[in-house]
């Protein structure tokens, strides 16, 4: 089945779950579903530039022309994206729009193929769908701009409660945990340094958590950072080399043509270049399949320590997600933060800030789903406790509240959509007799699509696009 055939290049995105029923839960006439779902990075130009690549390759590979994209409820015009008759200028304003996050990879892809069709009788031209339902998208929208209608309040009690917490904290935290606090406090807030001090936080998970994440036994837990860290004292061993890489180069490649292997050049020359490649398979894949080959007949990488250190950091390069790391870090501050603060009150000035963090978020749309299921259930929990924390604060309020509440409505309402994107989807499908489709939504649907996916017996991957420097939406 297709969704055995299915590969990511490593460059444009990777697969994050895949799921293939084991028994028909559809009428025996309709043929099981196949769906790529990619996860749309709102806000993202670098993830949407690759989206676009995503859908040329699905098409290109494997003829998947049909998308259907959350966000539209009607078939896309391809002539609504020709604002220039130079192709060209087209798509550089297109893509200037990516960067105001006024248009996405979908946009891309399609206005890139309709020009490239002009060109070209071959060219396959990508149909997309909307998959919302008009009324039920409006009502979100309405939400939306009721939410931003009440920014500057909510500014206001954030401002006053990031004041507040930093005087808890000036005043009640120990010594030790001030001290760590001030430096990693608020990290989140500033775009550019959300990958800030790495190497000092690696010094304090050793320090507090006994956690050694230069140790790759720690990969499990952490291997996002334990790949981080390798991949910088690897580029760290660079600077002391003599320029040995292209000797080292030539004396593999008259190896592997003693050896009748050059086809396994081509490899090497795609993992040191990269950007000059267009590789499908990852790239720990093509080493692991020339090392099985390549071993028996007397090859050793111990001979070719530059080009090992070279292909050690295309390797984990390749496979650090930006998104990920970023999760690694603030889980691991967080358990530091946990371990340093001892007293009750400590703790308390702790949790209080993680409900700083996660209203911040609210009020700015950019919860994930576990965020808003964390936040729901701590706004109705809020009025019964007894340690006064940020939702409190939201009772006694009426216009914080009602804030409040238009942004939980925004986040139950873009929930509900979901059952909608996936009946208009299946149905859609099926009138079209395809079996196999794309569907592009936002990250925070994933759960809940891939829900729906499994309880009606629907094939499907999950891809994200490769994002290397997240930037703020």
């Amino acid at each position: 089945s297709l969704i055995d055939e299915i590969l990511v290049p490593p460059d444009f995105g990777m697969i994050r779950e895949s799921f293939k029923p084991l028994h028909q839960k559809l009428p025996a006439a309709f043929p099981v579903p196949f769906v790529i779902h990619i996860e749309e990075a709102h806000g993202q130009p670098e993830g949407q530039a690759n989206i676009e690549k995503l859908l040329s390759y699905f098409r290109r590979t494997h003829g998947l022309k049909t998308v259907f994209l959350e966000g539209a409820w009607r078939k896309l015009d391809p002539e609504a994206l020709h604002f220039f008759d130079d192709a060209d200028l087209n798509m550089k304003f297109l893509a200037e729009l990516n960067r105001m996050g006024l248009a996405g990879g979908v946009e891309l892809d399609l206005a890139a193929a309709a020009s490239a069709k002009q060109g070209s009788a071959r060219e396959t031209l990508p149909v997309v769908w909307g998959a919302e339902d008009l009324a039920l998208y409006k009502k979100n929208l309405e939400q939306f701009r009721e939410v931003y209608a009440n920014k500057a309040e909510a500014g206001l009690f954030l401002k006053k409660l990031r004041t507040k917490i930093s005087g808890e904290v000036a005043r009640i935290f120990n010594p030790e945990l001030r001290a760590f606090f001030k430096e990693w406090a608020f990290w989140e807030e500033i775009a550019d340094q959300r990958f800030a001090g790495l190497e000092r936080l690696m010094k304090d998970a050793v320090s507090y958590l006994k956690v050694d994440l230069s140790d790759p036994a720690e990969q499990y837990d952490w291997p996002q950072l334990v790949r981080f860290f390798r991949l910088k004292a690897l580029e760290k061993e660079g600077d002391r080399t003599d320029g040995s890489e292209q000797f080292e180069e030539k004396k593999l490649k008259t190896w592997l043509e003693e050896k009748q292997l050059t086809d396994f050049f081509r490899d090497f020359d795609s993992v040191l270049r990269p950007a000059s490649s267009s590789r499908v398979s990852d790239v720990r894949t093509q080493l692991e399949t020339f090392y099985a080959v390549a071993v028996p007949r007397g090859f050793r990488f111990e001979e070719y320590p530059c080009l090992t250190r070279l292909t050690g950091i295309s390797i984990l390069s390749s496979e650090i997600q930006a998104e990920d790391l970023l999760r690694e870090t603030a889980k691991l501050r967080g358990m530091i933060l946990d371990k340093l603060a001892s007293s009750r009150e400590e703790q308390n000035t702790v949790k209080r800030y993680r409900e700083y963090l996660l209203l911040k978020k609210l009020f700015a749309l950019e919860m994930t789903r576990e965020e808003y299921q964390q936040l729901d259930g701590g706004w109705h929990s809020a009025g019964n406790s007894e340690v006064k924390t940020p939702f409190s604060a939201l009772h006694s309020s009426p216009g914080l509240q009602a804030a409040f509440s238009a942004a939980l409505s925004f986040y139950k309402t873009a929930t509900a959509r979901e059952q909608i994107i996936f009946d208009k989807t299946l149905r859609k499908m099926r009138l079209l007799k395809e079996s196999n489709a794309i569907l592009v939504t936002g990250g925070f649907h994933s759960g809940g699509i891939a829900e729906l996916f499994r309880r009606n017996g629907v094939s499907y991957i999950r891809v994200s696009p490769r994002i290397t420097k997240p930037e703020n939406p």
